[in-house]
Order: structure tokens, then sequence, then C-alpha cells
């Protein structure tokens, strides 16, 4: 077994768990193009997944993580501010900042979504499901407005065969989050959580009647919006801090 294969059925295994779907985990096969990546059963007969992650690169394929998005907005939305300030409000609204974030948020699931439509597989008659996770990059992203793209998912979708598409957000075995009350004070092994307890299906985009139809867990757009308001508010105080330095020196 390919490192490849052997990471697919880790991520496949932890979306079984967390999504409780009738599949005989004893089933699970990993399988070669044309095929979809994952082959197993269910109560229904055989089904297959195909598999992508969910991560955002910059034109030179380097990761853009959470921290590099913070910093890019940081730097987008005192821009705006100084224009603002500035009284150059026409050119302050030039700068799109997507609430604090100086990108589309959805970018990388769009970009997932999009790479996959394009392929096509061999199903022997089985139905197949798109199953796209979060990994390397966080899910904390502003679902509510997955709905602003419904026409071009729904073109993207409509030749395809994907069953449906799945959205997950993996966490390796590896790795253990601190609660946040926490993080500043001694901390017992027992209050770490383990992967499996983090790992979730975020959203799901039924195709009923070949209709796209969303759904999902608004705990991470309300997420998203916690962080950008935690931004917004440390950019306020840096340029208060700015302005009382700057006056001191006058």
């Amino acid at each position: 077994m390919t490192d490849k294969e052997r990471h697919e059925r880790d991520v496949f295994s932890g979306f079984v768990a967390a999504s409780a779907l009738p599949i005989d985990p004893a089933t699970v096969e990993n399988r070669q193009p044309p095929e979809p990546d994952i082959r197993c059963m269910t109560p229904g007969g055989p089904c297959g997944f195909e598999l992508s992650e969910i991560l955002a690169v910059t034109p030179d394929e380097r990761v853009v993580t959470l921290a590099h998005g913070f910093n890019h907005s940081l730097k987008k939305s005192k821009r705006k501010a100084e224009l603002r300030n500035a009284g150059e409000n026409e050119a302050a609204e030039e700068i799109q900042s997507w609430d604090a974030f100086g990108y589309n948020p959805l970018v990388s699931l769009l970009r997932a979504l999009r790479n996959k439509c394009k392929t096509r597989h061999t199903t022997n008659g089985y139905p197949v499901h798109l199953l796209l996770y979060y990994d390397l990059q966080t899910p904390v992203e502003p679902f509510d407005r997955f709905g602003d793209y419904a026409q071009e998912i729904r073109e993207l979708l409509a030749p395809t065969h994907f069953a449906d598409v799945w959205i997950y957000h993996h966490v390796r075995d590896n790795s253990a989050t601190i609660p946040a009350a926490l993080a500043l004070q001694g901390v017992k092994l027992a209050d770490f959580q383990n992967a499996a307890s983090l790992r979730a299906v975020v959203g799901h985009i039924s195709r009923a009647n070949r209709e796209p139809w969303p759904v999902f867990d608004v705990f991470y757009s309300r997420e998203f919006e916690r962080h950008a308001g935690l931004l917004v508010a440390y950019h306020e105080r840096r340029h208060r801090e700015s302005a009382q330095y700057s006056s001191v020196f006058k």
C-alpha cells in the first residue's frame, strides 16, 4: 500500500465514523484510476468515493495557511482604513476585504470541486460520491455564502456522475487540541481532545432529482464570524496604539 492509499484509507475511515453512514469497514478497499479512489459495500450494494483535499494554494503553489490569510487580511483592512481616514472612500471600496479577509474564503473549496468535476470514472453501474475534506487547512469558512455560487455549482455537477458531495473535516491521529480556557494553565492529559472527537462532517450537497441541495453545519460559519470579529478588533486596537505612538513623537 502506498502512502497516498494509506492516507486515503485513514481519511475515509474517519469520515465513515464521523458520518455514521452504513458502510461496512471490512469492505473498504483502495482502487486505481479510472475507478474512484475508494470502493466499499453498503446495505444497498457497492459504491465508490472519490477523495480530494480542500487546500488553498497561491499561484506559486505555496500553501495558504490560516495565519497567512490573517496576515494578508490585516494588510488589506489596514490599507482600507488608511484610505477612509484620508477621505478617499471610493478607493477604499475598491479593496475587497471579504469581512476582514483579503481573498474569497471559499476559494479552496470551490477549487477542489471544480477540479474533481472535470474527472470521469469507470463505475460499473454503482453510485459514486465525492468526498472533499479539510486536513491541513481549517474548515472555518463562511459556508452561509455558498449559495452565492449556486448556479456555478449546478453547472459543475450537472454532467458528472457524482450521486452527492460530502465535505468533511479530518484531524490526524498525531494532533491534539488544548481547550482555550486551559491554554495558559497546567493541562492534564485527560483534558486533551483526541483526533476522533474533532472529526466531523462539515456539509453535504445532496443531488436528489439531480438538483444540488447544500446543507452545512452552522458551527463553522459562526466560527468564521468569530475569528473575523477577533481580527477586526485586533486591527482596530493596533491602529489605536499606532496613532497614540505617533502622537507621542510628534
